[in-house]
């Protein structure tokens, strides 16, 4: 569907296939950035 959005606004091929590995760096960078605030300890203020 989105290949056909790109035919129909006549991007070239080698634009479509950066785009694409644009959209998985971020997806990719998105996932670790999620995963590393998942696994990192919460701070706790403690009441004195």
């Amino acid at each position: 569907m989105i290949n056909n959005a790109f035919i129909l606004v006549h991007i070239e091929p080698l634009q479509i296939q950066s785009v694409y590995g644009l959209v998985i760096l971020g997806a990719i960078s998105a996932d670790a950035y999620v995963t590393r605030k998942a696994h990192q300890p919460r701070l706790t203020r403690v009441k004195k």
